[in-house]
């Protein structure tokens, strides 16, 4: 079973509420013996409920018993677990509400113990928990309350933004960065819309290419320009909402969507004015490469499309528009330990194919994330 929403989990100190780190907790462990914290998300429910608090001691010298639970930090990000076993390379963990398989945590990075009681760690009950969690959501959830659903999005990535700094440059995969080699040769023009830290953008500058990133969160853009004067960079980074910025016609060689920004874009409208307006900005051999949430599952059709008759039921989101087929959100939790929901909506291959035709271009394979589109005549 996959989650239609991915488990969330995260551990705050009480005071000052904050994200914890593993050094901080190994310290107030070494200082006092315990130390009290506070969980964020639903991973572990209904052992831990978001809010709760729950005390994490030292761990006891032979290591945590299978049954019990763990405070680990795999990432270097603090997290809370069931010990379902050891071995060799580490300890095998579970989540009570998350029906992945068990991850081997290395033992240098378990922490402490968690004063929790006992519960059940079987994949069958995680599963169950798991569906419970997708029914409230899609029932009662949408997202947070907005005039312009889109402005959920840029709150999660001006919220998000710290966090991006100390992300690993990402990579653009191979076969993704042989169609824009193809689309775009040394010394054409590329944008980068949803260009976030910037990373795409400077891979595609070692390549030769002229570049541009847009991305609607302030914050955003100005990590990626502080990370391109370290680097002497020449790539432009704009604060701009995709729905209405402009390039000059036949200007560009390539577009390039970063992973799903396509999908954070509400209304179908609005989106087909936007790939008509890129499809006047590429010249006539030119890309686009398109990136959004697919939809494959039939437990995930069954889940958005109750959440769509709830919505339909509401009367709709704020602004009063009944939601279409497939809107919905992601999670996020906020440094204050808050979850929060930002709008995202979700395709099938035939709706990808349908709207993109409709903005002029003609949707061909999928590679990776990414699907490349060529213009229609």
């Amino acid at each position: 079973m996959e989650p239609a929403w991915h488990p969330l989990s995260a551990l705050h100190l009480a005071e000052p509420r904050s994200f914890v780190t593993s050094a901080v907790l190994r310290r107030l462990l070494a200082r006092g013996g315990r130390a009290t914290l506070i969980y964020s998300g639903d991973r572990m429910w209904p052992t831990l409920k978001h809010g709760q608090s729950f005390v994490a001691h030292p761990l006891p010298a032979g290591g945590a018993p299978p049954g019990s639970t763990v405070v680990i930090s795999p990432e270097g990000i603090p997290d809370v677990a069931r010990v379902v076993g050891t071995g060799p390379e580490g300890v095998q963990v579970v989540c009570d509400a998350d029906p992945s398989p068990p991850m081997i945590v290395p033992h240098a990075q378990m922490l402490a113990l968690a004063a929790l009681p006992a519960g059940s760690a079987g994949r069958t009950h995680r599963a169950i928990r798991r569906l419970a969690i997708d029914l409230r959501e899609a029932l009662q959830a949408g997202p947070d309350a907005a005039q312009d659903a889109a402005s959920t999005v840029q709150a999660k990535y001006e919220a998000l933004a710290p966090f991006y700094a100390r992300t690993a440059t990402v990579q653009l995969e191979p076969p993704v960065m042989e169609a824009l080699r193809r689309a775009a040769p040394p010394g054409s023009r590329v944008i980068v819309a949803g260009s976030g830290a910037g990373w795409e953008c400077f891979a595609l500058e070692q390549q030769g290419c002229a570049v541009k990133g847009i991305d609607f969160a302030p914050s955003m853009v100005e990590l990626a320009q502080r990370e391109s004067r370290n680097r002497a960079s020449t790539v432009v980074f704009q604060q701009a909402d995709l729905r209405s910025h402009s390039e000059p016609d036949g200007s560009v060689s390539a577009v390039m969507f970063t992973f799903d920004v396509y999908s954070f874009l509400p209304e179908r409208a609005a989106r087909v004015a936007l790939l008509r307006r890129m499809h006047r900005w590429l010249r006539p051999e030119g890309a686009l490469l398109l990136s959004a949430r697919r939809l494959h599952s039939a437990y995930r059709r069954i889940l958005f499309t109750a959440q769509w008759l709830a919505a339909l039921a509401r009367g709709g989101p704020p602004s009063g528009t009944a939601r279409a087929w497939g809107d919905s959100h992601t999670r996020w939790i906020t440094t204050e330990g808050a979850i929060c929901r930002s709008f995202v909506h979700h395709f099938s291959d035939d709706a990808i194919r349908r709207e993109t035709r409709e903005g002029g271009f003609q949707a061909g394979a999928w590679i990776g994330g990414h699907c490349v589109l060529t213009k229609l005549s």
